[in-house]
This record gives structure tokens, C-alpha cells and sequence, in this order.
């Protein structure tokens, strides 16, 4: 996908794309670069395996690290809902933990199903 097509598409998905062109200074191939080397970053499954087993503190970490990279790649939608889980697990507030979990893992498919089509 052309580097055009994509920003199309994360506009519509509700990214901050005036953001993304501040924070990479308008290039936005290195973004795209970063964008898809988000899919490759096991973040997103360590969490999971860390909210399955329970081991909220790893799951603080695994979040929080998600937490700067989603916010730093201005995918709004995922990062609030990365925030709601991250600030819950602060709190250790944990029952709802599994549900944020799973709104986070949809937001993450939806966005990489966008980036293969």
C-alpha cells in the first residue's frame, strides 16, 4: 500500500495525522515504516499472556510500553483504549481487566487487517 493510501486510512480509522506530521516531521515513510513494525513488536502478546496468567505488574509494563508506542504513532482510538487498561492496572483495578484486554487486541487486528488490505 502506497504511503497515501495509508494516512487515508488512518484518518478514517481516527488517527491524528496533523500529529503524525509534526511528531515526524512530515516524513511520512519513516512513519509507515514504524506503522508496520508495530505488527512486529510482541507486545500485544505478551500482554494477553500476561492478563491470562494474571501477572498484573507484567501487564502494567507490556501496556505502558504499548502506551508510548501507539501514542507516539497517533492511532488515537487504540491508545484510549490502552490508556483505560493502563491506568486500571495502575489502580490495580482488576476487574475489568480482561475486557480492556480484549478491546485493545481488536483495536490492534482492526488497524492490521487495514494495513494488509
Amino acid at each position: 500500500m502506497d504511503t497515501n493510501e495509508l494516512m487515508r486510512k488512518l484518518e478514517r480509522y481516527g488517527a491524528d495525522i496533523t500529529g503524525i506530521d509534526r511528531r515526524f516531521y512530515g516524513d511520512r515513510e519513516l512513519y509507515k515504516r514504524l506503522f508496520y513494525g508495530m505488527f512486529a513488536d510482541d507486545s500485544l502478546s505478551l500482554l494477553e499472556n500476561a492478563v491470562e496468567k494474571k501477572d498484573y505488574d507484567k501487564a502494567f509494563e507490556y501496556a505502558h510500553s504499548l502506551k508510548g508506542l501507539t501514542g507516539n504513532l497517533g492511532l488515537t482510538p487504540l491508545y484510549k483504549d490502552i490508556c483505560y487498561l493502563v491506568e486500571a492496572l495502575r489502580a490495580k483495578e482488576y476487574d475489568n481487566t480482561n475486557m480492556q484486554c480484549d478491546d485493545v487486541v481488536y483495536q490492534m487486528r482492526l488497524l492490521e487487517k487495514m494495513a494488509l488490505e
